[in-house]
């Protein structure tokens, strides 16, 4: 399994400037400041919570497996709630 995902990781990671995988818990309130003008997210595993949090726009975003969004991750501000397996 873990094979699988180092393989979708590097198949990702050349349409972007950067690939970071969230596996469980929580990510800190940030930017990305490195990334360039468009970042995603693409959702995938099994979990429970985990809003992504848009913090100038005043948004809590719940995403499902499968549910892809694209955002600039260097001006807005965003953070990932606690998820659950």
């Amino acid at each position: 399994r873990s094979n699988q995902m180092i393989e979708s990781i590097e198949r990702i990671s050349r349409y972007f400037n950067a690939v970071a995988v969230n596996l469980k818990g929580s990510v800190a309130v940030h930017r990305d400041l490195n990334d360039g003008p468009m970042g995603a997210v693409l959702v995938g595993g099994r979990f429970t919570g985990g809003a992504l949090v848009l913090w100038e726009l005043g948004l809590r975003i719940f995403l499902a497996p499968g549910d892809v969004i694209f955002f600039s991750s260097q001006d807005i501000t965003h953070s990932v709630e606690d998820n659950v397996e």
